[in-house]
């Protein structure tokens, strides 16, 4: 027997798989096709019921209602009465139903109807792409979420440990938008909530304990406009404007004037701010008045202040008419508003693009101009020109600019990609673009399964990553 509780099914005993998710597709093409929505522990729920005039006795076979499990049972499993009582379904042997709201999905053994397959293979288009050290998240325009690679703390959502080199759908439904780190992701649903999951080792879940979460966990903070989270610390912004820490502060990079970690979301005393960015152990903050506030470790000049010594309040840098922040491990990079780049740091992989490696406590201007967008995480730097070239510069142990060579590039290079619609740089060892056309790419390092290949090996140059197979 299986058992519906929040929306999760548990294995049954004597449950017989009877095919694979991937064959599933997105829908079912059969006639009289109607969009109900039922009501389960008081949330709405759309359900595709098709063919309410087919019996047992129809013409096109046997009606069966099936439930696939992808956190315990990694299979498809017949339903009994109880769990169809539990949707609120009735008359079950007149239905044939899919569910993608639930946590599960409901659907039947594949019908054929003049030796055609009546499974629809429409895609649903990538809303949101969310990159990390070594993982992938994909929210998808239905409002489901998506992951892939390293899962070595739970950042993959999916209730165990294991690296997955397929995409693997994480049980929370109705998601507006996700946010990456290095190990701990967040997401925003429809409704205004917000989970969390993976690394929690400082209490940077903000969830008031130390213990790393293996499937998204409710977060009990509201009016949150946006979340900023890294590796061991997380800032968010709340609807007020107002500034909010919790994770590791022992070198004082949430900005409360003092070296305590915090578990929950703590008011930090700043105001005025337009965004904010992290790194390893330090945090950026943009102004409105597009100044540059820092604080933090400052033992590699990552905060530009002109020395090496640690922060524990945010302290005004040099910096003036500032257009954009970005991540970054041990610098602080910016985009100005006369298209020119700037950073501070560590810069042992060229990552401040000024032609040279060795550490810079004071901003030094990158050999670019014309820049209108600037994407980093970790020591890998990405660029779009007013011309629509993009360039890199910064760490390529892993190819994770795409180039046929692993050297570190000291000064911005044209990288070669064409039609790119949006890039993102991944916490550690990876970028991916998605193309005007819509189709996903990625580059780097794939020994997590990060490239969504259906293996751990190793690729040269950009590839294409087929979401939906």
């Amino acid at each position: 027997m299986l058992t519906g509780e929040n929306g999760i099914l548990t294995q049954a005993s004597d449950a017989k798989v009877i095919t694979e998710f991937s064959a599933v597709k997105e829908a079912v093409s059969l006639k009289n096709n109607e969009i109900e929505t039922y009501k389960r522990t008081g949330e709405e729920e759309n359900i595709v019921k098709v063919g309410m005039a087919y019996t047992n006795e129809n013409l096109y076979g046997p009606i069966n209602i099936w439930g696939y499990d992808t956190v315990f049972g990694e299979g498809w499993y017949k339903l009994d009465d109880e769990d169809l009582k539990s949707l609120g379904i009735t008359n079950a042997e007149h239905e044939y139903v899919v569910n993608y709201d639930n946590g599960y999905v409901i659907s039947t053994e594949k019908f054929e109807f003049n030796g055609e397959e009546t499974y629809t293979t429409d895609e649903v288009e990538i809303k949101q792409l969310a990159t990390a050290s070594g993982s992938l998240y994909i929210l998808r325009s239905d409002g489901t979420l998506w992951s892939v690679g390293s899962n070595q703390y739970g950042q993959l959502g999916i209730g165990n440990t294991d690296n997955k080199n397929t995409f693997q759908q994480i049980k929370l439904f109705n998601v507006r938008k996700i946010y990456s780190s290095i190990y701990c992701p967040f997401a925003i649903t429809e409704n205004n909530e917000i989970y969390t999951w993976g690394y929690n080792e400082y209490g940077q879940l903000g969830l008031s304990d130390t213990e790393n979460k293996l499937v998204p966990t409710k977060l009990e903070v509201v009016d949150v406009k946006e979340i900023y989270p890294y590796w061991q610390h997380t800032i968010l912004m709340k609807n007020d404007g107002t500034i909010w820490g919790t994770g590791l502060n022992v070198n004082g990079q949430l900005g409360l004037g003092n070296y305590k970690n915090r578990t929950e979301f703590t008011k930090i005393d700043i105001d005025n701010v337009k965004d904010v960015k992290l790194g390893n152990e330090h945090t950026i903050i943009l102004k409105n008045d597009e100044t540059v506030w820092t604080a933090g470790i400052g033992t590699h000049g990552e905060l530009g202040l002109g020395d090496a010594i640690r922060v524990n309040k945010f302290t005004k840098t040099e910096l003036t008419n500032v257009k954009q922040i970005v991540d970054a491990r041990t610098e602080t990079i910016v985009l100005k508003n006369d298209g020119t780049v700037w950073g501070s740091g560590y810069n042992e992989n060229g990552e401040l693009g000024i032609g040279e490696t060795g550490q810079q406590n004071t901003f030094k201007k990158a050999l670019i101009e014309n820049v209108v967008e600037l994407k980093c995480n970790y020591s890998t730097v990405i660029a779009k020109t007013m011309d629509g070239k993009i360039y890199g510069w910064g760490w390529n142990e892993y190819f994770q600019f795409g180039l046929d060579n692993n050297e570190n590039l000291l000064i911005p290079q044209e990288l070669p990609y064409e039609n790119v619609k949006d890039i993102y740089t991944a916490g550690v060892e990876n970028t991916f673009i998605i193309k005007k056309d819509g189709t996903l790419w990625g580059c780097g390092l794939n020994s997590h399964g990060q490239l969504a290949q259906g293996n751990f090996d190793s690729y040269e140059g950009m590839i294409r990553i087929d979401f939906i197979k």
